[in-house]
């Protein structure tokens, strides 16, 4: 299996979280800004930012790569990317093969450098990856890394991967999907990891100048970049938590890019703004924890997973937008995909309630915790009305978005919502939390289930693992392991000035230096 240079251009959207900016005193805008009340940035600049403020630049941070990927990409860069086929296509790295699914040959560009002025060379490379599978990482990458059985640098341009078993997606570990394929300076890296974790180094096309927690990081551009230069020379990130003030702030141009979360219906009708639904993937999900009650019992798993109707939850999440048709059989691939299983799941409240009636008349307690954050009230309210409609006592635990994801990694839930952010690889997110091989958080034990998954990532063929995901999906459907509400309703939205580029495939991060302001 080989994959050879293509043009540039073309991007895997990475679990990161959304992008906003942060405004003070904003009263409620839906529809069209006067072009005098509409403020300017000049095209030497972009102005994005953050849903929340991260937890630093480290690609070893567990929430680095799936939380704040879109601050991490410009500054290091990607070892490879996805193309537009759902193939891996080079980047940083500018080719990597296989013959047998076990030993992986990746070539790395010559002459790349660290804004340090450290090489960027296979030691480099090596290095990192090393880090992410030391006994004491807490890389949301390690489990990955298990099967990587040793890495070696025939000279400074290769290395070589040898795995225990053979994993025809491994090369996915390397693009902006996970955190593996984002390389720091290894000089930097040894000398302080702690400050490294503020003041980054990478071979990326941007430099971080200042960051201002919970308020902004600035970063201005490489001039000794190795790629395309971008348009512009300085990159700003702001941290925004308020929908309506993020909505504010691209409909009076005060930012060019951020997520809209809701009034879809007045943003998309505003014609300063584009809503980029290409290449829409990712999910609003309920994930069960099976290693205990109630969840454990497939009759109360099928009863919530048929409670929901479409309609109701696209006029939750959507309002009155047409950006769904209700589908929930392809979620989170996406319709129209190679990985879309189309047997939809069939409501049937009548069914739900007894199942949940039969389920407490054999003794059982119909309490039940729904875990949320606080950027999904809205939508955990709706779920826990739902619940409790089948006969569940359902509650709700809302915690930082910070604490979120550790709270679903480490089994402190019962019904947990999850934002699956947009994708293009199932592998590595998706096998991270549904593989028993991994961190398996719903904590299945489902072997017709782990059987198809690892088809879906191992098999030698795109076609062949396409076909394993639609088994997957079929398994997680008729077992209720997990229960899909609706696609992601968070979609970047841009101010018709910004083109996000050719290799732009949807969600929150994006190659700046493909980015045109016009």
């Amino acid at each position: 299996m080989m994959f050879t240079q293509k043009r540039r251009g073309w991007w895997l959207p990475a679990s990161a979280l959304p992008i906003v900016l942060i405004l003070s005193a904003c009263s409620a805008v839906a529809e069209d800004a006067a072009p005098d009340e509409v403020g300017t940035t000049a095209a030497t600049e972009l102005v994005v930012g953050s849903l929340y403020e991260h937890d630093g630049f480290d690609p070893l941070n567990p929430l680095s790569a799936s939380a704040n990927g879109e601050r991490l990409v410009p500054v290091f860069d990607t070892l490879l990317r996805v193309g537009t086929d759902g193939d891996v296509i080079p980047f940083l790295a500018s080719g990597m093969e296989s013959d047998d699914g076990a030993t992986w040959t990746m070539t790395l560009r010559d002459g790349v450098t660290f804004t340090d002025g450290t090489p960027f060379d296979a030691e480099a490379v090596i290095f990192n990856v090393e880090r992410h599978r030391a006994k004491d990482s807490p890389s949301s990458s390690k489990f990955l890394l298990a099967n990587l059985t040793t890495m070696t640098a025939p000279d400074a341009t290769t290395v070589v991967f040898t795995l225990s078993q053979p994993n025809y997606s491994f090369p996915y570990l390397f693009t902006a999907s996970g955190a593996v394929g984002l390389i720091g300076s290894p000089t930097a890296l040894a000398a302080d990891a702690e400050a490294f974790n503020r003041s980054p180094v990478g071979a990326g096309p941007f430099i971080v100048q200042e960051w201002v927690v919970d308020d902004h990081v600035t970063m201005t551009r490489n001039p000794n970049y190795w790629g395309d230069k971008p348009q512009f020379e300085t990159l700003t990130y702001r941290v925004l938590p308020d929908p309506q003030s993020r909505e504010n702030a691209l409909v009076t141009g005060q930012i060019q890019a951020g997520v809209i979360m809701g009034n879809f219906g007045a943003v998309s009708q505003n014609k300063d703004l584009t809503i980029n639904t290409q290449g829409v993937r990712g999910a609003i999900a309920l994930l069960p924890n099976m290693s205990a009650a109630p969840l454990n019992d497939q009759r109360v798993r099928e009863a919530i997973q048929i409670a929901f109707d479409p309609k109701n939850t696209n006029s939750v999440m959507y309002g009155t937008a047409d950006l769904w048709n209700g589908e929930r059989g392809c979620i989170p691939f996406g319709v129209d995909t190679a990985q879309c299983e189309p047997s939809s799941v069939k409501t049937d409240v009548t069914r739900a309630s007894k199942l949940i009636a039969d389920y407490v008349a054999d003794g059982n307690s119909p309490a039940i915790e729904i875990l949320t954050n606080s950027l999904m009230t809205t939508y955990s309210e709706y779920v826990d009305q739902v619940l409790k409609s089948i006969g569940l006592a359902s509650t709700i635990r809302s915690v930082s978005p910070s604490e979120h994801i550790p709270a679903l990694y480490s089994g402190d839930f019962q019904l947990g919502m999850w934002q699956m952010t947009p994708f293009d690889s199932f592998y590595p997110l998706g096998y991270t939390v549904f593989s028993s091989s991994a961190r398996n958080v719903i904590k299945q034990d489902s072997a017709p289930f782990q059987d198809a998954l690892n088809i879906g990532v191992n098999a030698p063929t795109i076609d062949e693992r396409n076909q394993g995901l639609r088994d997957m999906q079929s398994q997680i459907n008729d077992q209720a392991l997990a229960i899909w509400l609706s696609p992601l309703p968070m979609y970047m939205t841009t101010r018709n000035t910004v083109d996000l580029g050719p290799g732009y495939l949807g969600g929150m991060v994006f190659y700046a230096s493909e980015v045109t302001l016009k």
